[in-house]
């Protein structure tokens, strides 16, 4: 019974620590795009917020008649759906505009 618990309790520390050193990898991500971000502000703000904006639109123009039908007009008049929708659109948004950013910067568009 003992070598049972002992087993789990490896095992625990294991899948812990595994995760303690994506979440290191994910903040140290976080602070490099951070620094760049920071230290050329100026200029890539007047790039970023308009790409952000047209990507959003995009993404709004081409799926929202989708979700409308597939929730019905019920559901989507809900707060919850619609925000749920934004949520998305936010982070689907960010991470193309994020993407696109990096593409710009290796083909020594933007240099940052």
């Amino acid at each position: 019974m003992s070598s049972v618990i002992y087993f789990f309790e490896i095992q625990f520390i294991l899948e812990t620590n595994y995760l303690y050193k994506i979440n290191i990898i994910f903040i140290k991500i976080k602070l490099i795009l951070v620094l760049i971000i920071h230290a050329h502000m100026e200029k890539l703000l007047v790039i970023i917020l308009p790409l952000f904006l047209v990507i959003m639109f995009l993404f709004w123009n081409l799926t929202s008649g989708y979700f409308k039908k597939e929730y019905g007009t019920k559901l989507w008049n809900q707060w919850g759906t619609r925000l749920f929708y934004w949520q998305g659109a936010i982070y689907t948004s960010s991470g193309v505009t994020i993407l696109v950013l990096f593409i710009l910067n290796r083909l020594n568009v933007l240099n940052f």
